[in-house]
Order: C-alpha cells, then structure tokens, then sequence
C-alpha cells in the first residue's frame, strides 16, 4: 500500500508541476503467467483410498501456461523536456492463467500414485503503472523506452478447477491405470482478500495487492501510440491467511505475476516532438 500512495503522490506532484500534460485512452491484450518457487514441498503426501493409508511425495512439480487478456484505460504524458516524460496510468487489467500441480507418491517399486490438479484463474485488476519515458528520434517519428513500476488492486474474479487422482502399476515400460478418478470444482468466485479462519465454501482466495516493475517500447506516428511491455511482479499473489499459523507458512509458495502486453494509445491533443 505504502508503493500505491508513492506512485500516486508523484504522479500528482508531477501533474501540478509540469504545463505540457497530454492524455491517451488506451487499450490492447496481454498474456499473463505465474513463477513459482515451492520452498516446502515435503511436507504434503497422496492418500491411497483403495488401502487407507498415505505416502510421502516422491515428486512435485508445478507449471503455469499463459492466458491471454485484455486491458483498457487512461495513460497521462508529463514531458519533463525535449527527450524525457513521466507517465502515470489508470488501467483495468485482465489476468488469465492456467496453473498445473502435479504431486507423485512411490506405493512400491512398481507401483505409483499421481495426483494432478489444474486450475484456471481469471483474475481483474485495477492497475497503476508509473514509467519514467524516454524519447528518441527514429525515422521523423518517435520511438521511446520505459522503465518503472506498477500497483495493482485486486477484485474478485472466478475460478475453474479440475483433477485426475490415478494409481498406476509400472510393467517395463508399460503402464497400466489400477484406479482412477475425476473430479470439478465447477466455476466459482476467486475473491481479493484474506483466507478466513475455519473457511468451509468452494470459493478461492488471491492477494489483492501485487507490486511489481516493468519495462517498455513504444513507438509514435502521428497521435497514435504503438507500445508493448514485459511485466514482473515481485510480491507474493498467494492469499494472506487471518489464522497466524497458517500466515507464518505463507511463503513456502510463492506466485509472482508475469506477462506482456501489446495495445495502442491515442493521443487526445497532437504532440510537438
């Protein structure tokens, strides 16, 4: 929160600050993703329903696939002087991924259980990036690079999860299924806030506040802005938990944004470069 009121408090400091203000609608499509690093992995087992007992994990493995989105907003440009311009933006952003957990527990040496879960979030943000633009010429027109960070407040949003639970008997190289089962937690909410103690719903949790930086290329014809951008996010998108035993293993996963953007921006007053 403490970056949030920073980033604004610049960006209207620079506002008053500077006369050659000029505003851009914008909007576009990005593709978003998640990296992992899963600090704790042992502790969690598979349960064999079939003999009633459970067994330690032998493997666990997690994959993100990237979704793609859209976005639409406003960006405001603050030139500073002839090569540099700051500009602050108020985007609704929409966060598409796909995550794979893929758990496997040895029975013996010829028998194996797998447990695989995926699980589609389609999360929304309101998101306030803030860059620090520089300008060059290129061709009579103007190429620029950005570098800065962003904010974003997080709303609920919907969630998908599927699995497939299988016990599975090595024969050489062949495999045969000795149990399987198939589940769905259908559609339900993914909701921005903390996990509530003793929580018995379907719904999902996510941190509302993800914090990160980025960096962009832009290139201007005319009013029209043609700008990409690779974002990485540094804080932790997993949900907060109001227990305190549960909070103080938060981090063992940690979930980062990852993503690119592509879009155009016009530019409402035309630009003297």
């Amino acid at each position: 929160m403490r970056v949030l009121v920073l980033i604004l408090g610049i960006g209207l400091i620079s506002f008053h600050s500077m006369s050659q203000v000029k505003f851009w609608p914008k909007a576009g499509f990005n593709t978003s993703g998640v990296k992992f690093t899963n600090s704790n992995p042992a502790n969690l087992g598979l349960y064999d329903a079939t003999v009633g007992k459970a067994y330690p994990l032998s493997s666990s493995n997690t994959s993100t696939t990237l979704g793609t989105g859209f976005y639409f907003g406003l960006m405001v440009d603050i030139r500073l002087n002839k090569h540099f311009s700051i500009r602050p933006e108020l985007l609704y952003n929409q966060n598409n991924v796909k995550l794979t957990y893929q758990n496997v527990a040895n029975v013996d040496p010829s028998i194996f259980l797998r447990l695989t879960y995926e699980q589609k979030e389609n999360r929304r943000y309101l998101t306030i990036p803030l860059n620090l633009v520089g300008h060059f010429k290129f061709q009579e027109n103007d190429l620029q690079i950005s570098l800065g960070a962003y904010a974003s407040l997080g709303m609920n949003s919907t969630f998908q999860g599927e699995f497939v639970y299988e016990k599975v008997k090595m024969n050489g190289i062949y495999r045969s299924i000795i149990f399987s089962e198939t589940g769905s937690d259908g559609s339900t909410q993914l909701l921005a806030e903390r996990i509530p103690v003793n929580t018995f719903t379907y719904d999902r949790y996510y941190n509302p506040l993800d914090i990160g930086m980025e960096i962009g290329l832009g290139y201007q014809v005319d009013r029209v802005l043609i700008s990409g951008k690779f974002v990485n996010g540094v804080s932790n998108s997993s949900a907060h938990y109001e227990d305190e035993n549960l909070e103080a293993t938060r981090d063992n996963l940690v979930k980062r944004n990852i993503g690119f953007s592509l879009g155009l921006a016009y530019r409402i007053d035309k630009v003297k470069l």
